[in-house]
């Protein structure tokens, strides 16, 4: 096994745009996937990959909308161009690179390596990082209820699945799978076919007969496993109190995302570089094109294992029950060969 620090896996890049059309901004890593956000204006998210495609057209997918893959043509301002293993170079779009306009980007790092996983009924594409817990991929559905290979080696617990080739709601599997969550939307958890009322296995997820996972039409899909040191998705029950509850995760989060699973409120994304200290104050909402909020909320405190609530509200800390995703900012080591 061969010992990897975190830091080449996960980061959130901070920079403010210039209108280059081919401006190569330096990287820890080379990225897999790529999450970008315009944050001093209200501008859409958007959602790159390999597997959607970057170059002379990228493929990008925004959070708050259920729309199919928009591509982004190079005749005028430029998208996401290439990357390497030091730079990703962007265009000039304004949702990317706009002049003195403030970004960040998510970059996670999937090993860079593309290959056909045909683990499940239906061949899938992926880039898989198993050790790390994260596999990015493509498939295409066909209407019926189905396998999708995911390439991590243990059961995830955590799977984004956005249609591409048609509109639809993003749906996310949080570790109950008979109930979904819509990352576009506010709305709580729902009852749906989108699992098959089929728990995840060590190689497979299983997507059903539905327009949202499982028609026959094109798909890409994240998948998260929890990794010690490095991710851990699950749930909490917040307590209504300025002296939140606490959750352990085992390390300091670089990304945090949660979202209030029993009722109606928004999506909220935090890290540790657009506020490196306590009380979190920077929230991004995932479900909207909303610019970064630096005074609606002193949410929470990111701690050595875990992170503590430090407000009473709906979005974070009511007596309802939450869910998250953490992505460590600790150079912990972990094995990524198994």
């Amino acid at each position: 096994a061969k010992d990897v620090d975190v830091g080449t896996l996960y980061q959130a890049l901070l920079y403010t745009g210039n209108a280059s059309n081919s401006r190569a901004i330096t990287t820890k890593f080379d990225p897999d996937v790529m999450w970008i956000k315009q944050r001093n204006a209200a501008k859409a998210w958007n959602s790159y990959s390999k597997i959607q495609g970057i170059g002379s057209t990228s493929n990008y997918l925004d959070f708050s909308k259920d729309d199919e893959i928009e591509p982004v043509s190079h005749s005028a301002n430029k998208g996401l161009l290439a990357t390497s293993a030091t730079s990703m170079t962007v265009g000039a779009l304004d949702y990317i690179n706009g002049n003195n306009l403030t970004y960040v980007a998510n970059l996670f790092n999937l090993g860079g390596t593309q290959s056909t996983n045909n683990d499940g009924n239906l061949t899938s594409t992926i880039y898989a990082n198993a050790g790390a817990g994260m596999s990015h991929g493509s498939y295409t559905g066909e209407g019926a209820t189905k396998t999708v290979g995911h390439g991590l080696g243990v059961v995830p617990s955590f799977i984004i699945v956005k249609k591409t080739s048609a509109d639809a709601d993003w749906a996310v599997y949080y570790g109950d799978n008979t109930d979904a969550l819509a990352i576009n939307t506010q709305a709580g958890t729902a009852d749906a076919n989108f699992w098959a009322d089929t728990t995840p296995s060590t190689s497979v997820f299983t997507v059903g007969n539905n327009a949202t996972t499982g028609a026959a039409a094109d798909y890409v899909f994240w998948a998260y496993a929890n990794t010690e040191g490095f991710i851990k998705a699950g749930s909490y029950t917040g307590n209504g109190n300025a002296d939140g509850t606490f959750i352990y995760t085992g390390f300091k989060p670089a990304l945090l995302i949660v979202k209030r699973a029993t009722g109606t409120e928004s999506w909220f994304m935090m890290d540790h570089s657009r506020d490196p200290d306590n009380v979190v104050e920077g929230v991004l909402q995932m479900n909207g094109t909303n610019a970064e909020s630096t005074t609606d909320y002193d949410a929470l405190d990111m701690v050595s294992n875990g992170f503590k609530m430090r407000i009473n509200n709906a979005g974070f800390n009511h007596a309802e029950t939450y869910v998250y995703l953490a992505i460590s900012s600790n150079p912990f080591k972990y094995a990524t060969a198994r």
